[in-house]
């Protein structure tokens, strides 16, 4: 018994410490079923992988799309600096949507019973 003490487990012969035998076919079919389980997680994996990636890009061209505009309002903005650029670029407005010059304003009448009185 000391002998079996001092030698490292490995080293046994299987009949002192396996009563088990292992079936091959059962052991076969566990390991093609974790084989299959894991190529299955590893789809599932890639495709989110591919999703993530596509929306990313999508999201990057959106960013570069909307830097061009800001970058451009800004250009636009720089234009507006001074009052006379504003009075300028209104009358272009008016004459290219064709605005009409109000001449008379009509409120419309409210009777006194609805007005709010003052304390």
């Amino acid at each position: 018994m000391q002998s079996l003490i001092s030698q490292p487990f490995f080293i046994m012969k299987r009949s002192e410490t396996f009563k088990w035998k292992i079936n091959e076919k059962l052991l076969l079919v566990f390991c093609l079923m974790l084989t299959f389980i894991f190529l299955f997680i590893y789809i599932f994996q890639i495709q989110t992988l591919i999703k993530i990636e596509y929306q990313k890009q999508i999201y990057q061209k959106q960013i570069k799309n909307f830097s061009e505009i800001v970058s451009m309002l800004e250009i636009k903005s720089a234009s507006f600096d001074t009052l006379e650029n504003t009075e300028g670029k209104i009358n272009e407005l008016k004459e290219s949507v064709h605005f009409v010059k109000v001449e008379q304003i009509k409120y419309i009448p409210i009777p006194k019973e609805y007005l709010v009185k003052g304390r």
